[in-house]
C-alpha cells in the first residue's frame, strides 16, 4: 500500500526494504536514498532509533514516519514526530504523496540554501587569500604580520602565514 502511494508522488522509485536494525544500518551505509520511510514499531528496533541513526549518519536525507504506532496528540510522540521531516498515519495513507511532495520540496530548498552558504564562504576565503597575497607582496606595509594574523582568524583553518 505504501509503495502504491509513493508511486503516486513519483513513479520511477527504487525501493530498498530493511527488515531489521542490521539490514537498515548496512543499507544506509552503502546506499544513498532520496528519502527514508519508516514505521515506528520495527522488529527489534524502534523508529526513533532508526531516525537517530539516520540523522547522525545521513542528516541531509529526509525521514518520514508512516505509522500507526504514534499519535500526534501524545506529548512524547509529538516530540519524536517533530524530529522527523514528516509523518503520515497509516489510517490516512492517501495523504502520503502530498506529504512526500512537501517534504522533498523543503529538503531541496534546504540543500540549495546550504549550497549557497558554502559557495559564499568559499568566495570569502578566496578573497581573504587574495588580500593576504597582496599584503605579502607589499614591501612597505608596516603591520603586515598583524594584518595577516587578523585575516587568518577569518578563515576556519586559520592557516595563513606571513
Amino acid at each position: 500500500l505504501i509503495k502504491r502511494q509513493v508511486n503516486k508522488y513519483r513513479q520511477d522509485c527504487l525501493f530498498l526494504v530493511a527488515k531489521d536494525k542490521e539490514t537498515y544500518t548496512q543499507k544506509l551505509d552503502w546506499f544513498l536514498p532520496d528519502l527514508i520511510l519508516a514505521d515506528f514499531n520495527l522488529p527489534g528496533y524502534t523508529g526513533l532509533e532508526a531516525l537517530i541513526y539516520a540523522k547522525e549518519h545521513k542528516p541531509f536525507i529526509p525521514f518520514v514516519f508512516v505509522t500507526g504506532g504514534l499519535k500526534p496528540e501524545n506529548h512524547l510522540s509529538e516530540i519524536i514526530l517533530k524530529s522527523a521531516d514528516g509523518f503520515v498515519n497509516k489510517d490516512k495513507l492517501n495523504t502520503l504523496s502530498v506529504v512526500l511532495e512537501n517534504v522533498m520540496e523543503s529538503s531541496q530548498a534546504q540543500l540549495l540554501r546550504r549550497k549557497e552558504q558554502v559557495e559564499a564562504e568559499h568566495q570569502k576565503q578566496i578573497t581573504i587569500l587574495k588580500i593576504t597575497e597582496l599584503i605579502n607582496l607589499e614591501e612597505h606595509f608596516s603591520k603586515k604580520a598583524e594584518t595577516i594574523s587578523l585575516l587568518s582568524s577569518l578563515i576556519p583553518s586559520g592557516n595563513l602565514t606571513p
